[in-house]
C-alpha cells in the first residue's frame, strides 16, 4: 500500500500524520518539541516505525518551522495555510470558513464569498502561547484550564494582544484574591476577543465554520466561547476530532503533487526518515551574537568572589530569644520573608513561588516559620517573638487584611532601606522583579529620582521564568547541549512580543 505522510512542524509541537490511499488517518503522533525539533522528529519518526512498521510513502512537511526542516531533507514543502484548507475541504465540503489556532499563530479563513485567508503577523498574543502563559501563571495543567473556565463567575478584562501585557493585567488580580476559575475563564474569553477582532476585521463569519488547532482540541470550554461568540451551534461550529491534525494531513493530502516551493513528489521510508533527521546539519542561521557575559572562568570568579562579600549579618534563629521583626514581600510572583533581630541580623528567610495564590503561600511560608522558631524544652511557648511585622508589594494589601499585619511600606521605600542597610553611601538601586522593572537615584540617602516600567513586563523575571518554561529548563540553569553541538537548535520561530 502506498503511504502519503505530513510532517506540520509547529513553533511549539511536531505533528506527524500517516494517511492511507483513501485519504484516512491510520497513524498520528502529536508531540511537544520544546524547541530541539530534530531530536523530538527523530523519536517520533521511531516510534512510529518501531510500532507500525517501516512504512513507506510520499512525504510532505508544513508548519511555521517547516522550510527550514524541508530544506534539509530535500522534502517538498506545503504553506501551512495552504495545507490547512486543503484538508479542510477535503473533510467538510460545506464549510464556509475555518478558525484555526497553533501555538504561535492565529488563522481565519472564508472559503465561500471568495477565498481570503489570514494569518496573525508578529505577535503571538490570543494564540496557544500565550493560553500556555496563563495556565502557568495560575498554576494549572493546560488540560485542567477547560474545567477551571467552566466554575467561573466572572469575566475580567484581560489584554489579548500580547502575553507580557496580559500578565500585567493578571498578576495584580491574582494577589488580591481573584478566582483563578475567573481568570481561567477571562483569558479564554480574550482569545477569543483577539482572534475576532484581529482577524476577521468585520468580515463577519457565518454559515459553516470549523474550529481547528491544539488548543481549540484540547480546550473545549474554548470551543463553547468561539460558538457563542459568533452564535453559532454544535452543526454550524463544528470542531472535528483530531482537530490538532488537520495542517499535517493537509500536507499528506498534497504529499504527491508538486510543492509551493517547485520540489517534485518524493517517496521514503519512516527509518530513511529516521536517519536523514538524525544526520542533518542545523541550519546556519544569520542572528547576531551578543559576546559572553565572561570572557573566561577566571573572570566568572573574580564576579562571584566580589558579589560573595557583600553578604547580610546573620544569627542562628536557634539561639535568638526576646523579639524579632518580621518584612513580608508579596510579589508579582513570588512571596518572600525575612526575620531580622533587634541587631538587624537576619536569622530566618524564605522565598517561594506564588503559583496562583499569594495568600495560601504566605500562609505556608509563615507556617513552616513559626515551627522552627526556638523553644525551652518541655513548653510550647517559643523564647523569641514577633514585635512586629510590615508587609510590601503587590499584595500588601491582601496579606494585611487577611494576617493581621501591622504596617505596610511602598516597595521604593523597603528597597532603598535595604540597600543602605548594606552599603549607607548608596547612589543607584535597580531592581528586576518578576513583573517591573525600578531604578532609584539616590542622593544624601534620599530617592531623588525613581523610574519604573509601566504597561509592559517585557524583560521582567516573569518573561524570564515563562521562557525557561517553554524550554522545559529551571531560570537559572543553562541550555543543555543538543545534538553534541553544543548550542540549542535553530528550529523554531520567536515570539517577539512575549
Amino acid at each position: 500500500m502506498g503511504y502519503r505522510i505530513g510532517i506540520d512542524a509547529g513553533s511549539k509541537t511536531i505533528k506527524v500524520v500517516v494517511l492511507d490511499e483513501d485519504g484516512a488517518i491510520v497513524h498520528a503522533v502529536y508531540r511537544r518539541h520544546r524547541a530541539d525539533i530534530r531530536t523530538t522528529l527523530a523519536g517520533v519518526l521511531h516510534d512510529l516505525a518501531w510500532r507500525y512498521g517501516n512504512l513507506r510513502g510520499h512525504v510532505a512537511v508544513t508548519g511555521s518551522a517547516g522550510i527550514a526542516l524541508a530544506g534539509l531533507l530535500g522534502l517538498p514543502f506545503v504553506q501551512e495555510v495552504v495545507s490547512t484548507t486543503r484538508a479542510v475541504q477535503a473533510a467538510y465540503p460545506e464549510a464556509d470558513a475555518f478558525v484555526e489556532l497553533g501555538g504561535e499563530d492565529a488563522k481565519v479563513v472564508y472559503l465561500t464569498g471568495g477565498l481570503e485567508q489570514r494569518m496573525n503577523a508578529t505577535c503571538a498574543g490570543g494564540t496557544g502561547g500565550f493560553i500556555d502563559t496563563i495556565a502557568f501563571m495560575i498554576g494549572v495543567r493546560l488540560s485542567d484550564l477547560s474545567g477551571l473556565a467552566l466554575g467561573a463567575n466572572r469575566i475580567y478584562p484581560i489584554a489579548s494582544r500580547c502575553a507580557v501585557f496580559a500578565q500585567t493585567d493578571v498578576r495584580p488580580l491574582l494577589n488580591a484574591g481573584a478566582r483563578k476559575a475567573d481568570i481561567a475563564a477571562s483569558a479564554l474569553e480574550a482569545v477569543v476577543r483577539q482572534t475576532l477582532a484581529g482577524l476577521a476585521c468585520g468580515r463577519p463569519l457565518e454559515g459553516t465554520v470549523v474550529f481547528l488547532g491544539g488548543p481549540l482540541e484540547h480546550i473545549p470550554s474554548l470551543v463553547h466561547r468561539f460558538r457563542a461568540a459568533l452564535g453559532l451551534t454544535r452543526e454550524t461550529g463544528v470542531k472535528p476530532p483530531q482537530a490538532h491534525l488537520f495542517t499535517a494531513k493537509g500536507a499528506a493530502l498534497m504529499a504527491r503533487e508538486p510543492a509551493d516551493d517547485g520540489a517534485p513528489p518524493r517517496a521514503v521510508s519512516l527509518s530513511e526518515l529516521e536517519r536523514q533527521v538524525r544526520a542533518a546539519d542545523d541550519p546556519a542561521d544569520d542572528l547576531d551574537r551578543l559576546p559572553p557575559l565572561f570572557a573566561d572562568a577566571a573572570e566568572r570568579a573574580a564576579f562571584e568572589e566580589r558579589h560573595a562579600a557583600e553578604r547580610m549579618p546573620r544569627t542562628r534563629l536557634f539561639d535568638c530569644e526576646g523579639p524579632l521583626y518580621l518584612g513580608l514581600d508579596a510579589g508579582s510572583t513570588t512571596v518572600k520573608c525575612a526575620l531580622v533581630d533587634g541587631e538587624g541580623r537576619l536569622v530566618y528567610s524564605d522565598y517561594r513561588p506564588a503559583e496562583g495564590d499569594v495568600l495560601e503561600t504566605a500562609a505556608a511560608l509563615l507556617g513552616d516559620m513559626y515551627r522552627v522558631m526556638p523553644r525551652e524544652y518541655g513548653s510550647a511557648e517559643p523564647l523569641a517573638h514577633l514585635a512586629h511585622a510590615t508587609a510590601t508589594g503587590y499584595g500588601e494589601d491582601l496579606l494585611r487584611a487577611a494576617l493581621g499585619i501591622d504596617s505596610g511600606v511602598v516597595e521604593t521605600t523597603a528597597h532603598l532601606r535595604a540597600a543602605r542597610a548594606f552599603r549607607p553611601d548608596v547612589s543607584f538601586v535597580l531592581d528586576m522583579g518578576g513583573q517591573d522593572m525600578k531604578a532609584l537615584w539616590v542622593r544624601d540617602g534620599l530617592v531623588s529620582d525613581a523610574v519604573l516600567n509601566e504597561a509592559c513586563s517585557s524583560g521582567c523575571g516573569a518573561f524570564v521564568e515563562g521562557t525557561s518554561h517553554s524550554l522545559h529548563l529551571s531560570p537559572a540553569r543553562s541550555p543543555r547541549p543538543r545534538c553534541g553541538r553544543g548550542a540549542p537548535s535553530t528550529w523554531g520561530r520567536s515570539a517577539p512580543c512575549s
